[in-house]
C-alpha cells in the first residue's frame, strides 16, 4: 500500500535547503578528518586544534539543524528524496578518513593474523608486528596486544578484508561495508514503524537514523563493526513486528557473533516464544545460529585459551560508572557496582520474561534492561555502545526513545571534542564522553522506567513526540 506524503506546511524548509545544511555539516567533518591526517604534527598544531574543535562544534550545529528540521516535516517529503538525499551524507561521511577512532585499523590487523594463519583468538598483532606482511598493519593498529575480542562473524569479515595488502585500502571497503550497513538500518527501522505505526512515525524514524549525524560518524566516518550488529539487531525488530519469530530469533543470534554486546535481549527473546507458543520457530532460529556456532569452533576456538577473550575484556576499565567509583572512593567500589549492575539486569530481565508478550514490549523490556547492563554492569563505554540498543526503539513505541536518539546527534559528535582538541584519550576525554555521550541517555530512560515496564496505560508513538514531531498536517 503506498501512501502519499502530507500538505506542506507554510514554514516548512525547502528541500535544497535541509540538504545544503546537512552536506555543510558533514564538509565541516571532513574538513577536520583530513587535518588529522594530512596536517598532523603542523608546529602550529595547537591552532589548528583549536580550529579542529570550532569545525567540529559548527558541523554538529548544522547537521543537527538539518536533521531536526527533517525529521519533522519527514511526513510532507518524497521518500525517494529522504533515501537519494542520506546517501549523498553517507557517501560524505565515508569518504572522510578515520579521525574519531582507529579501531577499524585494529579490525584489519588482527584479520591480517588470520590471514597469515594464525588464531587472531590466541595470537596478538604484537607477536607477529616483525613479519614484513604485517608491518604496515601493525603501525596502524592502537590495541597491538589484544586478541580478537569480537565474534566470529567479525573475525570471518576481518579476515576478508584483511587480504588486500594496502590496510588504507581495506580500511576504506570496510567502511563502504558500515555504510551500507547504516542504510540498510534504516530502512529496517522504517519497516517497522511502518508496521506497528503509522507513515509519519515510519519517515519519521527513517530520517532520525538515516541523517543521523553522530550515527553517520560512528557507521560512516569511524567504520564501527557495532553498525553490523545493529543492522541484525534492526533485522530481528522487523521480523518481530511481523510476527517471524524464527527469522527475529536467527537475526539476533548472529549479532551475537558480531559483538556479544546485546547478550541481555536473549532471554526476552525465549519469554517471548514462550509466552506466545513460538517455541518452534525460536527453535529453528537458534538452530540456524547453532550451524555458525559449530563452523566457528572447527575454525578458531579449538585452540586452548581461545575463549579467554570474553573474561579479558573485563580488563578494560574506562569511562564507565564503576572506574569512576573505583577513582572516587578506591579499588574496592569497582567489583560491587558491577555486580549490583548486574544483579539489577537479572531482575530487570526476569520481569521482561513474564511480560515479554509482543513486540512492544519486547521492545522496551529490551531497552530498559540494556540501559541498566551497559549504565552499571559493563565496566567500559564508548558513545558506539548505544548501538547495542538503539534500533528497539522502533518497537518500544515510545516518545523518550525517539528523543534519546535525536539528542544524541547533538551531543555525540560534541562528545569528541575533547578528543580532537588534545588528541589524549586521558581521563579529560573520558570523563567528557561519559557524561555527554553515555549518563545522560541512560538517566533519561530510567526516569521513564514506568512506560518501558508498561505500568503507563496511555503511551504516544514516536512519530507523536513533540521533541522529534510537529501535530498532524491538516488536509
Amino acid at each position: 500500500m503506498k501512501h502519499a506524503p502530507d500538505i506542506p506546511l507554510p514554514n516548512d524548509w525547502p528541500r535544497a535547503r535541509l540538504l545544503r545544511l546537512a552536506v555543510m555539516g558533514q564538509l565541516c567533518f571532513l574538513a577536520i578528518a583530513l587535518r588529522y591526517r594530512l596536517v598532523y604534527g603542523h608546529p602550529i598544531a595547537w591552532l589548528l586544534d583549536i580550529c579542529a574543535g570550532i569545525g567540529l562544534c559548527l558541523g554538529t550545529l548544522l547537521s543537527g539543524l538539518a536533521l531536526a528540521r527533517c525529521v519533522r516535516q519527514a511526513s510532507a517529503l518524497d521518500l525517494r528524496f529522504l533515501l537519494r538525499a542520506g546517501i549523498v551524507l553517507v557517501v560524505l561521511a565515508t569518504l572522510a578518513p578515520p579521525f574519531l577512532s582507529d579501531d577499524v585499523f585494529d579490525y584489519l590487523a588482527r584479520g591480517r593474523v588470520d590471514w597469515l594463519g594464525h588464531d587472531p583468538y590466541t595470537t596478538t598483532v604484537s607477536s607477529l608486528a616483525t613479519d614484513p606482511r604485517m608491518a604496515e598493519f601493525a603501525k596502524l593498529g592502537r590495541w597491538n596486544g589484544w586478541v580478537m575480542p569480537y565474534g566470529p562473524v567479525s573475525a570471518l569479515l576481518q579476515w576478508l578484508f584483511a587480504a588486500i595488502p594496502s590496510p588504507w585500502v581495506g580500511a576504506y571497503l570496510w567502511k563502504l561495508l558500515m555504510a551500507a550497513a547504516h542504510v540498510a538500518t534504516a530502512w529496517f527501522v522504517f519497516a517497522t514503524l511502518r508496521t506497528l505505526g503509522d507513515e509519519r512515525d515510519a519517515r519519521r524514524g527513517f530520517v532520525l537514523w538515516l541523517w543521523n549525524p553522530w550515527l553517520l560518524l560512528e557507521s560512516c566516518g569511524s567504520g564501527h563493526n557495532d553498525a553490523l550488529q545493529t543492522l541484525l539487531l534492526a533485522m530481528m525488530c522487523a521480523a518481530l513486528a511481523q510476527g517471524r519469530v524464527a527469522q527475529a530469533t536467527a537475526g539476533y543470534g548472529y549479532s551475537l557473533l558480531v559483538k556479544h554486546g546485546s547478550a541481555p535481549l536473549g532471554p526476552l527473546l525465549l519469554g517471548h516464544a514462550i509466552l506466545t507458543r513460538r517455541a518452534k520457530p525460536f527453535a529453528v532460529g537458534v538452530l540456524v545460529t547453532l550451524v555458525a556456532v559449530l563452523a566457528s569452533w572447527f575454525v578458531w576456538f579449538r585452540e586452548p585459551g581461545a575463549l579467554d577473550f570474553l573474561a579479558r575484556q573485563s580488563a578494560v576499565d574506562r569511562a564507565s560508572v564503576s572506574s569512576f567509583a573505583a577513582a572516587l572512593f578506591g579499588e574496592a567500589m569497582r567489583q560491587p557496582v558491577q555486580v549490583f549492575g548486574l544483579l539489577l539486569t537479572l531482575l530487570v530481565l526476569a520481569q521482561g520474561f513474564l511480560r515479554a508478550k509482543d513486540p512492544t514490549s519486547i521492545g522496551r523490556w529490551s531497552i530498559l534492561a540494556m540501559a541498566v547492563f551497559v549504565l552499571v554492569a559493563v565496566p567500559n563505554f564508548a558513545p558506539w555502545y548505544h548501538y547495542w540498543w538503539l534500533p528497539l526503539f522502533a518497537l518500544g513505541q515510545l516518545p523518550v526513545l525517539a528523543r534519546v536518539i535525536e539528542l544524541l546527534a547533538w551531543v555525540g559528535p560534541f562528545s569528541y571534542l575533547v578528543w580532537v582538541t588534545t588528541r589524549s584519550l586521558g581521563i579529560g576525554h573520558q570523563a567528557w564522553q561519559f557524561l555527554l555521550a553515555g549518563l545522560w541517555p541512560f538517566l533519561l530512560l530510567l526516569l521513564d522506567w514506568r512506560s518501558l515496564a508498561g505500568m503507563k496505560k496511555k503511551s504516544v508513538a514516536s512519530g507523536d513526540d513533540e521533541a522529534v514531531a510537529e501535530p498532524a498536517h491538516k488536509h
